[in-house]
């Protein structure tokens, strides 16, 4: 039975630098994925802040609305909020007004 841990099996791989060779030898091994998983964080925080600006102008919009377009609002909200797709709300007819209380 051979050792997991002498095999490598599962095990990541480490890169050491070896004093004396130049920094720019290690750029070969260089991924991009830090940058993309960077990018995709700041992308998620981004959506995160205009759903919340979303959902505090709809609450502010709920009260002066009409009972067909506050059902809307409420449920956009509540969407918007939970962090869930607001496509299914494309078809309402009250899509432009939304737009127009988002900013957009």
């Amino acid at each position: 039975m051979r050792d997991p841990l002498c095999s490598g099996e599962g095990a990541a791989p480490v890169i050491v630098r070896v004093a004396g060779l130049p920094h720019d030898t290690l750029d070969a091994f260089a991924t991009p994925l830090p940058r993309a998983a960077a990018a995709l964080d700041a992308s998620a925080r981004a959506l995160a802040e205009a759903r919340a600006a979303l959902a505090d102008a709809l609450h502010d919009a709920v009260p002066s609305a009409g009972p067909a377009l506050r059902r809307v609002l409420l449920a956009v909200r509540r969407d918007a909020h939970n962090g869930r797709a607001l496509r299914r709300h494309l078809a309402s007819p009250f899509w432009p007004a939304l737009r127009a209380l988002a900013g957009g």
